[in-house]
C-alpha cells in the first residue's frame, strides 16, 4: 500500500496503483497498475496480481484492457509492456489477444525454488 500510494504522489508520477475487491465481499483479491519504466519515463510495465483462487476466472482479460486505456489516454505513455512467467500460456494468450507482442525477455524476473528464471516480455506501441 505504501508503495502505490507513494507512486501516486511523486512528481513526475511514477505509477498507478489500484487494488481488486470482491464487489460482494470488499475482500482483497489483487492489484493492478501501470508502472513508469526506470529506462523511459514514456514507456510503462503493466501488471496484474491475483491471489491464486482468482486465478482462470476471466478477470485479467477484463482489467488489461482497461489499463492499457489509461496508459494511452490520461497518462499518455507512448509504449507499455508486460513480463509473463514463458510457461503461462493462459496468460500470454491473453496478452496476444490485446494485440501484444512479444518482444524480448528479460533475465532473473522469476523466482522458484530459490533459481532465476527469465520473463518473456510483450509490448504494444501506442496508436
Amino acid at each position: 500500500m505504501d508503495f502505490a500510494v507513494g507512486s501516486s504522489l511523486s512528481v513526475p508520477r511514477t505509477g498507478y496503483g489500484l487494488v481488486i475487491v470482491k464487489y460482494d465481499t470488499g475482500s482483497l483479491i489483487g492489484s493492478c497498475g501501470l508502472q513508469v519504466s526506470d529506462d523511459d519515463s514514456h514507456t510503462a510495465e503493466l501488471y496484474v496480481v491475483f491471489r491464486r483462487d482468482r486465478w482462470g476466472q476471466g478477470l485479467v482479460s477484463e482489467l488489461v484492457p482497461a489499463l492499457i486505456s489509461l496508459a494511452y489516454g490520461a497518462a499518455g505513455f507512448d509504449c507499455v509492456y508486460g513480463v509473463v512467467h514463458p510457461d503461462n500460456n493462459a496468460s500470454i494468450r491473453m496478452l496476444e489477444r490485446v494485440r501484444m507482442v512479444s518482444d524480448g525477455t528479460i533475465p532473473d524476473v522469476f523466482e522458484n525454488d530459490g533459481r532465476w528464471r527469465v520473463g518473456q516480455r510483450y509490448a504494444i506501441l501506442g496508436s
